[in-house]
């Protein structure tokens, strides 16, 4: 069920070396599945999808966030996570140099539709 979730059920038995940059991703996102942390802690979680990746990544990040758990996404571009994100921190030098909200202008749709 987990690979059929994340796109992978036709390559289920082959070998995990010949899967590209993005098919490892989403391999990483069921491992995540299954794990079913409360709190998702993840680190350039778009880099190497596609856009249908980058789809699932949100609505897995959605999912997470109405059965009540938590996640914190590191990105360097906010473009793919806009619409999923709820506050956002900027971080120089190792120190948070601004936080607020997500700019209803970044998201897709408005904050009062969430």
């Amino acid at each position: 069920a987990v690979l059929e979730r994340v796109g992978l059920l036709d390559v289920g038995n082959e070998t995990v070396r010949a899967f590209s940059s993005g098919m490892q991703r989403r391999l990483a996102i069921g491992r995540l599945l299954l794990a079913r942390p409360r709190l998702l802690l993840l680190d350039e979680p778009y880099s190497n999808l596609d856009q249908s990746g980058i789809e699932l990544m949100n609505a897995i990040i959605s999912e997470h966030a109405e059965a009540g758990s938590a996640a914190i996404v590191v990105v360097h571009e906010i473009a793919p996570a806009a619409e999923v994100l709820d506050r956002t921190l900027t971080i120089a030098g190792g120190r948070i140099v601004e936080q607020g909200e997500v700019e209803p202008t970044l998201m897709p749709f408005a904050a009062s539709d969430r």
